[in-house]
C-alpha cells in the first residue's frame, strides 16, 4: 500500500510536491478570523479596532503611573562623562565607535 496521494492526471502537472507538504490543517477560531479579515478596507475594520484598543479607566491610570515611574528612574540614573556617553553610544566593535576612538 503507498502513501503518495492519487490525483487525476489534470492536476498532477501542478501538485508534483503535493506529498512532500505537510497536511492542511482545519482552521483554528482565530485563524478563521484573520482569514475573514483579510484585505478588508480600512473603514470597515478601522472603527472597531479603535474601539477595541481603548483600556478602561483603571488600565490607563496603571499604565501611566508604571511609565511616569520608568521615565523617573531613568532620569535620576547617574550619567557619565562625555566620553563616557559616547563610549556607550558608539561600542569599539562598531566601525563609529573605532574612528571615534582614532580620532581621540
Amino acid at each position: 500500500m503507498s502513501n503518495q496521494v492519487e490525483y487525476p492526471a489534470v492536476h498532477t502537472k501542478n501538485l508534483l510536491f503535493v506529498n512532500f507538504a505537510p497536511p492542511i490543517r482545519p482552521q483554528t477560531a482565530f485563524r478563521a478570523a484573520i482569514s475573514a479579515a483579510y484585505r478588508l478596507p480600512e473603514t470597515e475594520c478601522v472603527p472597531q479596532l479603535a474601539a477595541d484598543a481603548r483600556l478602561d479607566t483603571e488600565t490607563r491610570a496603571a499604565a501611566s503611573a508604571t511609565a511616569r515611574n520608568l521615565i523617573s528612574a531613568l532620569r535620576s540614573k547617574a550619567r557619565g562623562s562625555v566620553v563616557e556617553e559616547l563610549v556607550r553610544e558608539y561600542s569599539l566593535t562598531s566601525h563609529e565607535g573605532v574612528a571615534l576612538m582614532c580620532l581621540a
